[in-house]
């Protein structure tokens, strides 16, 4: 359907009658300025104006729409232009709905980045301890969330036949200053911090939180000060349900799995870029063959793997202290934890364990950096 000869023809038509645009515009009840943007091919005469037009000039709407009238060598295409402009509206209806689906796609994701984002990695637990002489602090807890805090000291058990009156507990920031968060003489006592109204004890004062925090006790007109273990027990950053239930076993911090550890960290050291925020190593590389990210959370003793390949892109958890590697897979927005393996006893935890891809990525990122 053309406009520029749609417009012609109805032109012709009113010049054939010697009639203007405005006597026309009074005919088929509409403006001037419309029967102006018919003519110049502006704009297609609406279904209504169409029929007007096709009654008046005597011709029909088909021959309009052609712009032109029916001869022999025509019919047959004037007769069908119906059929082509309800096919022409069917792609125009297609494209907007395309559109349209697209656009709600585009929000879904945008929603749902937003949400990994701001949930991914904010809630971290940790069990709490301290040692010295004369104290033991045992089964304190800490959790932290980006909208509260809880802070539980536990027990505090004397090593001898005395007793503490109170205690305090703070902690360092950067400039070495104590921030004061606990003053108490009960340790049942559960500290809740909302950062509606104190951000001391939140969580974006987690790093000096977890390395800089203490405890000073005060007994016998004395006081002892210790610096308290903050040992992350559990952190919602895994990559699938299933992962979230994997809290880390204190019994499990055996000497074989420390090493293998500590020389992933040493390489890590060497080779890889420091994140603080994360308190990760990483590297990545992009050739011709293949593009990968490999990262390293040192608090965590999790190695993180992903690799892009084409359409699918391959991300492998690999717990050193539990001797676990996770494989899933990423297509379409759609991530899918395809299976669990123990490869220090060569169990497999779950269906479609894969032999070659897991001893593909040991090979290539596991005992390539330890040995």
């Amino acid at each position: 359907m053309d406009n520029k000869k749609i417009g012609k023809f109805i032109a012709s038509l009113r010049k054939e009658k010697e009639i203007t645009q405005e006597q026309l515009a009074f005919e088929i009840m509409t403006t001037r300025e419309n029967i102006s943007k018919y003519e110049r091919g502006v704009t297609t005469p609406p279904p209504e104006s169409l029929l007007l037009l096709g009654k008046y000039f005597g011709v029909s709407v088909n021959e309009i729409l052609m712009g032109e009238r029916k001869t022999e060598e025509n019919q047959e295409q004037v007769e069908n232009m119906s059929v082509e402009v309800m096919k022409a509206g069917e792609r125009k209806v297609k494209k907007i709905l395309k559109r349209f689906i697209t656009l709600v796609s585009l929000m879904v994701v945008a929603f749902l980045v937003y949400y990994f984002i701001n949930t991914y990695n904010t809630i971290r637990v940790y069990k709490i301890d301290g040692y010295s002489e004369n104290f033991d602090i045992l089964e304190g807890l800490a959790i932290f969330s980006k909208g509260k805090s809880y802070l539980r000291i536990g027990t505090i058990e004397p090593i001898g036949d005395f007793k503490y009156d109170t205690f305090e507990v703070f902690y360092k920031d950067k400039d070495d200053e104590e921030k004061l968060v606990l003053v108490s003489d009960d340790t049942n006592y559960t500290l809740l911090s909302s950062y509606e109204y104190n951000e001391v004890f939140s969580y974006k004062n987690l790093n000096e939180i977890e390395n800089n925090t203490y405890i000073r006790i005060k007994y016998q007109d004395k006081e002892e000060v210790i610096k308290l273990n903050f040992q992350r027990d559990m952190v919602n950053n895994f990559l699938s349900p299933d992962s979230h239930t994997d809290i880390i076993d204190d019994s499990k911090f055996e000497k074989n799995a420390t090493d293998v550890a500590q020389k992933l960290q040493n390489y890590a050291k060497k080779n890889w870029k420091y994140d603080k925020e994360n308190y990760e190593y990483f590297y990545s590389e992009n050739n011709n063959r293949i593009k990968y990210e490999v990262s390293y959370h040192v608090d965590e003793n999790l190695l993180y793997i992903t690799e892009y390949k084409n359409d699918i892109i391959c991300i492998v958890e690999v717990n050193l202290l539990k001797n676990l590697l996770y494989y899933s897979e990423k297509k379409d927005e759609t991530l899918k934890e395809i299976y669990k393996y123990n490869y220090n006893t060569n169990e497999c935890l779950s269906e479609n364990c894969d032999d070659n891809t897991t001893n593909y990525y040991l090979e290539n990122y596991y005992y390539k950096y330890i040995k």
